[in-house]
């Protein structure tokens, strides 16, 4: 019981399996790191972490940005965000894949996007405590901050033609983005919204 394997990951680094000791996590020896050379040779490319400040001008708001595989850095694209805002857990991926299902949408030539506003889980409690009794929130106020900041970073994302869907409480948020911020998001998709009077 003195040694264990690490196997870890990050959304835009492919996994590693290092030997390391129990009583300092020091690594041992490097067992195996995944090669993505092939990936890379017919144009995939990593999803792009982001972070902006959320609405209280302090707190870290992490999402990622996919672009289509033959993106190009003189046109600008409409912007699609996947949304799932439940307070139960946080949704953006954090291990690497070699597939995301919003690629698919992003090779039709928006950018695609998916974030944690304030609201969602595994952070600090006053993180999470923004959705008590008020979900209808879902974080849209740090969401649309990280909408910005990523514009004012990539003139190619047009902030301008922004949309919205997802399904279930994900619905339910796509429909909320409509109704309460029509300034911001131009059009959504819901799917098997859970919506409340």
């Amino acid at each position: 019981m003195k040694y264990y394997v690490d196997t870890w990951s990050r959304i835009d680094l492919p996994t590693v399996s290092q030997l390391r000791t129990v009583a300092d996590g020091k690594v041992i020896q490097e067992i195996e790191r995944a090669d993505i050379t092939e990936l890379q040779k017919v144009g995939w490319r990593a999803p792009e972490v982001f972070t902006s400040l959320a609405r209280d001008g302090k707190t870290e708001i992490w999402g990622i940005i996919i672009r289509p595989t033959n993106f190009d850095p003189k046109k600008k694209y409409p912007v699609i965000e996947y949304i799932y805002a439940g307070p139960q857990d946080s949704f953006v991926p954090k291990s690497f894949s070699p597939y995301y299902a919003m690629q698919a949408q992003a090779e039709l030539g928006f950018i695609v996007v998916q974030v944690d506003g304030m609201g969602t889980s595994n952070r600090s409690k006053a993180f999470h405590d923004v959705c008590w009794k008020n979900l209808g929130d879902a974080g849209f106020p740090d969401r649309i901050l990280w909408h910005k900041a990523i514009a004012a970073k990539y003139p190619q994302y047009d902030i301008s033609r922004v949309g919205i869907y997802g399904h279930s409480a994900g619905g339910q948020n796509a429909l909320g983005a409509l109704l309460f911020h029509p300034e911001f998001y131009k059009a959504c998709v819901s799917s098997c919204g859970c919506h409340v009077e």
